[in-house]
């Protein structure tokens, strides 16, 4: 059996999720973009052959089309955009986060809320 759970999040709460990955982008900022973009694509394909929860498989292929945003040269998208989406992925990698991604069924939780806040804000891209 399956349970779906809603979370509404005002916009107070989701700019403590945006300094949050604001926060690990600048502690990493001693990483290139390629660097956060490898290891970003590293751990997308060890979660992607994990038991990660259901929850964080289904938004793998929204971060993948972030990190196409990046990569392909035909989006022209803006230096701000592309700091969020470097944001978002280097929060992603990072294991030590605000929910570490060890813990069993609620480790990737935070991380899914910052792909669905990227893509969010991100929309219309």
């Amino acid at each position: 059996m399956s349970m779906e759970i809603v979370i509404k999040l005002n916009e107070q709460d989701l700019e403590h999720f945006r300094s949050a990955m604001r926060k690990i982008h600048r502690a990493r900022r001693d990483l290139d973009d390629n660097t956060i973009i490898n290891h970003a694509r590293e751990t997308i394909r060890e979660i992607r052959q994990s038991d990660a929860p259901e929850y964080i498989q289904t938004r793998i292929g929204s971060l993948e089309a972030l990190i196409g945003l990046l990569t392909n040269s035909h989006w022209k998208i803006s230096p701000g955009d592309r700091l969020k989406i470097l944001e978002t992925l280097a929060y992603f990698t990072e294991v030590h986060d605000l929910i570490p991604d060890e813990l069993p069924g609620v480790g990737y939780l935070d991380d899914a809320f910052m792909i669905d806040i990227a893509c969010q804000d991100l929309k219309e891209e």
